[in-house]
């Protein structure tokens, strides 16, 4: 599908959304600041990619501590970090 395609369907589901919401105008009542799509979604991702990023290094920290205390995870403690990490980023 093409991306001008996809944008328009976008456009008229939030058309459909506004009207349900008692105002076709904008799709969220009158203040521009409530619409539905806030702004530029590829602005969002930097900052996205950053939460990823921190989460995973604090989820990787937690499994390698707590191995180091309490031995919780057994021999696959690196793969299981791992894991968790690489999850945390693309979430």
């Amino acid at each position: 599908m093409a991306s001008s395609c996809r944008d328009h369907l976008f456009r008229r589901q939030l058309r459909v959304a506004g009207h349900l919401a008692g105002d076709p105008g904008n799709g969220a009542g009158g203040d521009p600041a409530a619409r539905l799509v806030p702004g530029d979604p590829a602005a969002s991702l930097p900052r996205g990619s950053r939460w990823g990023r921190s989460s995973a290094a604090i989820g990787l920290m937690r499994i390698l501590l707590w191995q180091g205390f309490f031995n919780t995870y057994g021999q696959h403690y690196l793969l299981i970090a791992l894991t968790v990490a690489f999850s945390l980023i693309a979430s």
